[in-house]
């Protein structure tokens, strides 16, 4: 299964030409492509990464080297550039864009280069930093942005998401000597177990914040069922995100957070092995799969297993594993670019009207499901060497 997966990886490349997947495929199993400009930069780039890790094939690098140009200038995150080339500027999710592709690249090759603009995009993150609050603050307005709550909102709001982006100022942490940045990544790791983490080991997909006095005013969705459900992909991303927090700082307080929202996401899985895209969703007759959710999750209990013994993780790994691999394998697709299918991009559709499907992007692949079924296949053949390399 490796071998077929990268031997994908590599073709997709020669097809993108230095162009970057930003999410789904077309109905022919091709990838959309684009410029780049979100938070799914790197994830096909993060892939060719994985491949030279597995293979030392230099091939995966001459592929990976066509992005350097555009990450340098994400990093520079100039506002004239972003605007003329439609690209976002950086926010919360700067964890994802240079972890995946410059802090890997550093680690695989030692390139300085790739190492400055790391550096560079996690001050640009520490900075987002709420000190009242003690939390990082996801999102700026975007200019399609035209509902003035969520314009508000968005001043003292932080995400569930935001756990997977603190890996990158543990490791600037560790390259410069900091502390700051490690003391950033600890505060706001701490601000969503105590707000978005619930007692049953569910979670918020998002929290707000009094914007000038950091005061807690309520958790909500955006990409759940209702503000009170449990979108998979963000318990996914609680699983993975705490477990990794755990191992960049050995604080035991992490691993069991870890492993309370792992318990909450394996008691929920249906019996195929997979994860609804919202565990509360309605009880309709279409309640899609998130292969997403499942692979950020394995990945992410992965990691949990490394540390601890523990059955209801390992069986929880091979429940997973078997429902991706059962139900959602594209590798036997002749010519398909994506690994993994099944996935779902945002809601469904919402709690205030569950007959209006909101979201086209439903049972579809999607390359951040790709890029972390591979991370979970790579753990799953090596565990020392790739946890170390991915945390």
């Amino acid at each position: 299964m490796i071998n077929k997966i990268f031997e994908r990886t590599y073709k997709n490349g020669i097809r993108f030409e230095g162009k970057i997947p930003p999410n789904t495929t077309s109905a022919d199993g091709k990838f959309l492509l684009s410029n780049g400009g979100g938070w799914t930069d790197s994830f096909y780039v993060g892939m060719l990464y994985l491949g030279y890790a597995y293979t030392n094939d230099k091939k995966f690098l001459a592929v990976a080297d066509k992005y350097q140009d555009f990450f340098k200038l994400r990093a520079a995150n100039n506002p004239d550039w972003c605007e003329k080339n439609n690209i976002i500027p950086l926010d919360h999710d700067t964890g994802f864009i240079f972890s995946l592709s410059q802090v890997r690249r550093y680690r695989l090759t030692k390139d300085e280069n790739a190492k400055q603009i790391a550096i560079k995009a996690a001050k640009i993150l520490a900075g987002r930093f709420h000190e009242n609050g003690q939390f990082i603050r996801a999102w700026d307005t975007w200019k399609w942005d035209n509902d003035p709550k969520f314009i508000e909102e968005k001043k003292g709001k932080m995400i569930i998401d935001s756990m997977m982006n603190l890996s990158l100022l543990f490791w600037a942490g560790e390259e410069t000597g900091d502390e700051s940045l490690t003391a950033t990544a600890k505060a706001h790791a701490d601000t969503i177990a105590k707000y978005i983490v619930r007692k049953d080991g569910s979670t918020f997909h998002q929290f707000n914040f009094n914007p000038m006095t950091g005061e807690p005013i309520n958790g909500c969705t955006g990409q759940g069922y209702s503000d009170d459900s449990c979108w998979s992909r963000g318990q996914a991303w609680a699983v993975y995100g705490f477990s990794q927090t755990y191992l960049n700082t050995g604080d035991k307080k992490y691993l069991d957070i870890a492993k309370k929202c792992a318990y909450y996401f394996i008691d929920k899985l249906t019996v195929t092995g997979l994860p609804l895209w919202d565990f509360k969703c309605s009880q309709k007759a279409f309640r899609p799969y998130d292969s997403s959710a499942a692979a950020i999750a394995l990945s992410g209990l992965l990691n949990i297993n490394y540390c601890i013994e523990d059955k209801k993780i390992s069986d929880g790994i091979k429940a997973i594993y078997t429902g991706i691999t059962e139900h959602c394998s594209a590798l036997g697709i002749p010519d398909w670019e994506s690994i993994l299918l099944h996935a779902c991009v945002g809601p469904a559709y919402h709690a205030e009207n569950d007959n209006l499907l909101i979201n086209p992007n439903v049972d579809c692949p999607i390359v951040y499901a790709d890029y972390y079924f591979t991370e979970a296949i790579l753990k799953m053949h090596d565990s020392e060497k790739y946890i170390e390399l991915l945390r």
